[in-house]
C-alpha cells in the first residue's frame, strides 16, 4: 500500500522507513518459518506428516 499512498499524498520520511522495516521483517520471518518447515519436513519418509510434527521436527517411526 505505501506506494500508491507516497503516489497519492505526500507521505512523512519515517513512515516509508517504517514500511521498509516491517516488509523486511515480514520476509524474514516467513522465510525462517518455511526454511524450518522445509528442513524438518524434506527428510520424512513414510507415512503423511502433520504440521506440528514437521514444526517440532518428528519424525514417526514406522512398526514392522
Amino acid at each position: 500500500m505505501m506506494p500508491l499512498r507516497t503516489s497519492l499524498v505526500n507521505v512523512p520520511a519515517w513512515q516509508v522507513v517504517a514500511a521498509v522495516v516491517l516488509t523486511l521483517a515480514a520476509i524474514y520471518g516467513l522465510f525462517s518459518i518455511g526454511a524450518r518447515l522445509y528442513r524438518n519436513a524434506i527428510l520424512h519418509t513414510g507415512a503423511r506428516q502433520r504440521l506440528g510434527e514437521a514444526w517440532r521436527g518428528e519424525h514417526v517411526r514406522q512398526q514392522p
